[in-house]
């Protein structure tokens, strides 16, 4: 299941221009959330 297929409950429901944020909390040895660390833009 690709990435809009996943979120598109999300999107139906965002008002314009609102904020959807992901959080992601791990410890800095787990290889998989390194992973995603390196994908998605944050602060």
């Amino acid at each position: 299941m690709g990435f809009k297929k996943r979120f598109s409950e999300v999107y139906k429901v965002m008002k314009a221009g609102g904020t959807f944020v992901v959080i992601n909390e791990s410890d800095v040895n787990d290889a998989t959330a390194l992973k995603y660390e390196q994908i998605i833009e944050g602060e």
